[in-house]
């Protein structure tokens, strides 16, 4: 009973000693926890009671430099009269929009320039936030810097003022709170009213927001009602009846869509046309400093003989997007447009070659320009209809003329295309107009002319790029680069292609649909075009994506072209490498950067790499049985590479023939026979089996040349016609010398071999035929005879009566050997 006693008592002492560790551990986590949620702030160092008294003189320095700071921030006083304003011209336009929803007649123009008007304002007002938002958060970074200031005094005050301090400390500390009372509270009257300023910007913002969106309601159902509106057929009595007298007698208001900036828009945004004033100076001085250099440039020509036309479209073209998006009022954007188109057309009257190309950048350039100056003074219907058709007529008019010509000049087939795709949209134009849908017919011709007035500084723009890509392959420092010099075309339209591409599908291509009304702006087009496409299952596939990676392969493409020939420049490096070295290198530049590449694309297509490990892992034990030839190929490719037992350039022995190596690849290594045969060798058969590579070390070559005399020749005099007809030949080196061998006595001959040096083995053939040649000469001038091969026939076993004459029981057997 003891015994089990002592037993149960010991298994108790266990699940004891088992237990109250885990106890005592969760009780002590539970301390540290709380005791890390208490420390969550970092602990202030008290200071010695000795730099007290210095830190408060410093504070009061802290509070004179924010009172400085304070008193010499920004006037934001003004921003009131700028909100004020923009109030005033918010009320006046919506007015205007409650006039017209009183009316009921939406008119498109009208609803469209509400719209711009309204943008404006809006951009116009987040540019005066800005300034105000910046400071608001520079004061709050203030608040928090005095809010710290004032915990760490506190901890201070409540450190050192125990155990009766000295009264000098007291009011030490009573006198550095009462300072950082006082600086936050100048701080925080400070932030107070600029919040209270924000917030009337904010209720500004609201009812533009609230405006905008009724006016978004309202153009979306002007736009479909103006498309869809049908007008009296031009033929007919009815149309001519809305010629009266009182459609002349139209208001100012009416006439004029547009408002010109007043004095205050001048006044905000001068430095801005400054700035356009001096930019377009200083690109007329760099044309004019440049102009002898441009004139011998085949693609910059023109900038020197229109100098001023060309600033003018190089600042616009530079500073479109500042002002798209600019606050500017429409007055001056259409101001921009007429600009830039007249000094885009005249520059493109230098650069086109035919005339009828010429004609049709005029003419498109000129409807665009009228077409858009008769919508801003606001044109009736009635003449805006006529114009449209009469426009229309000579468009197609002109058309037919080109494309006799374009057929006449054997042009590209693309440009007839063109011509006649574009005749049979103003064939439709026409008969809508005829019809009497005007709004069809005034929307396909806007569109039209808008879509071809945008791509002609397009067409201009990358000739400028060429000629510019032209510069960097032909004259800038990369010409040095003798690699790429070589293939300097080729680089210049590859190049040239991307950059295309990239413009066309991010700049040209959204403005044309924003030019057919199809998207309101180009984020939005731009946004909407690479939104396009299809979900499969959790991999969303669309435009943006298959641009991207098509992108990222033609960048990986050139890039892997372009990059090896740079680094391995002996002008870039710094030392010439031999051709296979280079090849080699190169190569293995080439497939980093592919793998790169890969790379890239994996991430742009959203790939785990984890996942892919695991396919990978999952794929290898396939590779290892299906594709282990593949494999192994691959493998020895890389160690021809690394190793370079054989390099691009060097000169082998295939079989029975000589072949030089064209291209080591990953699986196979192509090399090119003396027969211009190309054979395909897998890299394998190249590591396991013995090659012969005449040029593994440089590429001199001995030659063997074996020569036969006749019995009795005198072979001091061989030798030395040998020895003469080695050293006239230029091809041999001098050193190793050439030498004469007496091989051995020959069935015919006496048998000797010449052996020489060659600098360069693929010339050993014609080296070996010009030696046969002068040996063969000098044999002959010196008299040593180059013997026939002779056999001696003995016959036996025939009786006396059959044996055969004298002259012919032993004959000679003439026959050449070769």
């Amino acid at each position: 009973m003891k015994y089990t006693t002592n037993i149960i008592l010991g298994i108790v002492l266990t699940g004891i000693l088992f237990l109250v560790p885990g106890y005592v551990s969760a009780d002590q986590q539970q301390k540290g926890a709380q005791a890390a949620d208490t420390n969550q702030k970092p602990d202030i160092e008290t200071p010695d009671l000795t730099k007290i008294i210095p830190l408060s003189a410093s504070l009061s320095g802290l509070f004179a430099g924010l009172e400085n700071n304070l008193q010499q921030g920004d006037d934001f006083s003004a921003i009131e009269t700028e909100y004020a304003a923009i109030a005033a011209d918010l009320e006046t336009l919506t007015n205007e929009f409650d006039q017209l929803k009183e009316t009921g007649a939406f008119n498109y123009s009208k609803v469209f320039v509400l719209r711009q008007a309204i943008a404006a304002k809006k951009s116009q007002l987040e540019n005066i936030n800005k300034p105000l938002t910046d400071e608001i958060r520079r004061v709050d970074k203030w608040k928090m810097e005095w809010l710290s200031e004032k915990e760490q005094w506190e901890v201070w005050q409540s450190s050192l003022l125990k155990n009766q301090p000295p009264e000098q400390l007291k009011r030490v500390f009573s006198k550095a709170l009462n300072t950082i009372d006082t600086g936050l509270e100048l701080v925080m009257q400070r932030l107070e009213n600029m919040l209270v300023m924000q917030a009337k910007g904010g209720d500004v913002a609201g009812r533009i927001d609230a405006l905008d969106a009724d006016l978004r309601v309202v153009f979306s159902g002007a736009r479909q009602e103006y498309r869809l509106s049908k007008e009296p057929p031009i033929l007919s009595f009815e149309y001519l009846s809305q010629f009266r007298s009182n459609i002349w007698s139209l208001s100012p208001d009416d006439l004029r869509l547009f408002s010109w900036p007043g004095v205050r828009f001048f006044s905000q945004h001068g430095w801005v046309f400054l700035f356009q004033l001096c930019f377009v100076l200083v690109v007329i001085g760099v044309i004019h400093k440049n102009k002898i250099t441009l004139e011998t440039s085949e693609h910059w020509k023109f900038l020197a003989d229109r100098p001023v036309a060309s600033a003018l479209f190089i600042s616009i073209a530079t500073l479109a997007l500042l002002i798209v998006y600019s606050p500017y009022a429409d007055d001056l954007k259409l101001a921009y447009n007429i600009v830039g188109g007249i000094a885009c057309v005249r520059l493109l009257g230098l650069v086109m070659d035919h005339s009828w190309k010429k004609q049709a950048a005029y003419v498109v350039m000129i409807v665009y320009i009228v077409s858009t100056l008769l919508v801003a003074v606001g044109l009736p219907l009635p003449l805006a209809r006529l114009y449209v058709l009469l426009v229309s007529l000579m468009a197609l008019y002109f058309l037919a003329r080109w494309d006799k010509k374009c057929s006449a000049l054997n042009e590209a087939g693309f440009y007839v295309w063109l011509l006649r795709a574009t005749g049979a949209f103003f064939i439709v134009i026409i008969i809508a107009q005829l019809w009497g849908n005007a709004g069809i017919a005034g929307y396909f011709f806007r569109a039209m002319f808008r879509s071809m007035a945008i791509t002609l500084p397009y067409i201009l723009f990358m000739y400028m790029i060429y000629g510019g890509l032209h510069w960097v392959f032909r004259l800038s420092p990369v010409w040095r680069v003798k690699l790429l010099r070589n293939d300097a075309d080729f680089h210049v339209q590859r190049v040239g292609f991307l950059l295309s591409a990239a413009i066309v599908g991010f700049a040209l291509l959204p403005a044309i649909l924003v030019a057919w009304d199809l998207y309101e702006n180009l984020p939005e087009a731009t946004a909407g075009i690479y939104s396009l496409g299809l979900s499969l299952g959790s991999l969303r596939i669309s435009v943006g994506l298959i641009v991207t990676l098509a992108g990222t392969f033609y960048g990986v493409f050139l890039t892997s072209r372009i990059l090896p020939k740079v680094i391995l420049d002996e002008a870039v490096s710094g030392q010439k490498l031999a051709r296979g070295v280079q090849r080699s290198i190169g190569q293995l530049i080439r497939y980093g950067i592919v793998f790169i590449g890969f790379l890239l694309t994996f991430m742009i297509l959203g790939f785990d790499f984890t996942k892919i490990t695991i396919i990978l892992s999952a794929l290898s034990v396939g590779i290892g049985f299906g594709l282990q030839g593949v494999v192994n190929n691959f493998i020895c490719g890389l160690i021809l590479l690394f190793e370079r037992p054989l390099t691009e350039g060097d000169t082998i022995e295939v079989g029975t023939s000589y072949a030089q190596i064209k291209k080591i690849g990953l699986r196979a290594t192509i090399v090119r026979t003396f027969d211009e045969a190309d054979l395909i060798i897998p890299n394998a058969d190249l590591i396991n089996n013995q090659v012969t590579n005449w040029t593994l070390a440089d590429r001199k070559a001995r030659l063997r040349v074996p020569v036969g005399v006749a019995y009795g020749s005198d072979v001091s005099l061989v030798v030395e016609t040998i020895m003469a007809c080695a050293k006239e030949q230029k091809e041999v080196v001098k050193s190793p010398a050439p030498q004469v061998l007496f091989m051995n006595f020959g069935d015919s001959s006496l048998n000797f071999e010449l052996r020489v040096w060659i600098q360069d083995i693929d010339g050993r053939l014609q080296v070996n035929s010009t030696l046969y040649h002068e040996i063969e000469r000098k044999f002959r001038e010196v008299h040593i005879v180059i013997p026939f091969p002779q056999r001696d026939v003995h016959l036996r076993g025939y009786s006396e009566a059959g044996r055969l004459p004298a002259t012919s029981s032993r004959g000679k057997g003439e026959e050449n050997e070769s």
